[in-house]
């Protein structure tokens, strides 16, 4: 996602990244800093436990409200391959979001999932703002496919070979230039 992405403070992406599990971690604050999210992308460790979805949403949604710009609608990434531990919080902390104007993907991985509920989590049209890979190695292309909706200047043309688990990407960016 992030190799993908055209950041800058002023007219792209601003990105944070939360690992979620048993634990809800902060990785890295928003940030246009492509080298300083790469190190810290590429040092995470994934625990395989408990599911914490919508801890994460909302960790996110504080990232991005502390650490984005005012004014530029929030994107949260939620990458999973499992089902949450707590499926009413996921379902309360997706109102919040929606509440507050930010825009919610999930991206499902593997077969553990309740696609129904995921469907009612992200943001509507879900047919849009859903998507399913069958495993980790196929999540490239989907993702850049994802923020290309958002704007086709914010992919930076780039293949990402890393792999992402189980990760909140809090995305803010402002409109394309003209």
């Amino acid at each position: 996602l992030i190799d993908r992405m055209y950041l800058n403070y002023d007219d792209g992406a601003t990105v944070g990244v939360v690992l979620f599990s048993r634990v809800t971690e902060i990785v890295h604050q928003m940030s246009g800093d492509r080298a300083a999210l790469d190190t810290a992308i590429a040092g995470m460790r994934f625990p395989r436990s408990w599911t914490m979805t919508g801890e994460a949403i909302r960790v996110a949604m504080n990232m991005m409200a502390n650490g984005g710009r005012q004014g530029v609608p929030g994107v949260v990434f939620i990458v999973t391959d499992g089902r949450p531990t707590y499926e009413w919080d996921a379902t309360a902390a997706a109102e919040e979001a929606r509440r507050s104007g930010t825009r919610l993907f999930f991206i499902g991985v593997g077969r553990n999932m309740d696609w129904a509920a995921m469907a009612r989590w992200s943001t509507a049209p879900s047919d849009q703002n859903l998507e399913y890979v069958d495993n980790y190695a196929k999540i490239d292309d989907k993702i850049a496919a994802l923020t290309a909706d958002l704007c086709p200047r914010s992919i930076a043309g780039r293949r990402s070979r890393r792999r992402t688990r189980a990760t909140t990407s809090a995305a803010s960016r402002r409109p394309c230039r003209r």
